[in-house]
């Protein structure tokens, strides 16, 4: 191969990951209450739980901005953190969360998250690929307890620590 084939090869890629990226469909996110504000997070907590599980259920897709194919709520009270809502198919057909949490109900304290929540608010900017975020507030959760909170303004993407 000759040094401006690879030269053109290597623009053509280029192009073509820009175009697929443009085209990709941007997940919702899971929304929580804090502090009396609704605002959407970064993560999914509920992520976690389902991968320690030894078969995890297969939620029916139902459309391209929910891969993981459920949607699910939360809030924060008294410093701990609940899922408040959870919506999910299988085959068409509403799932029970007391197949996943047997004998506990809504709202339910995801003892099972230990890890960073990042709450963005206000507007999000996409520059050169990444976004900005207008505020963040970052909550550290240790076995389902808020045990620290940081307020940021202005934060890129690429800045936070997941």
């Amino acid at each position: 191969m000759h040094f401006p084939n690879v030269i053109r090869v290597f623009v053509a890629a280029a192009i073509v990951l820009a175009v697929v990226q443009a085209f990709a469909t941007e997940q919702g996110r899971d929304e929580i209450t804090f502090a009396g504000q609704q605002d959407s997070i970064l993560e999914c907590p509920l992520n976690d739980f389902l991968g320690r599980l030894p078969k995890s259920p297969r939620f029916d897709i139902p459309n391209t901005a929910n891969y993981k194919g459920y949607t699910a709520s939360w809030e924060v009270k008294d410093s701990r953190l609940y899922m408040a809502t959870f919506r999910a198919t299988t085959n068409q057909q509403p799932y029970s969360l007391s197949l996943l949490f047997p004998e506990r109900k809504l709202p339910i304290h995801a003892d099972w998250y230990s890890g960073t929540l990042h709450i963005v608010s206000g507007k999000e900017t996409l520059a050169q690929g990444r976004y900005t975020y207008e505020r963040v507030t970052r909550l550290q959760v240790t076995n389902g307890v808020v045990i620290a909170t940081n307020r940021m303004t202005n934060v890129r993407e690429d800045k936070l620590k997941r």
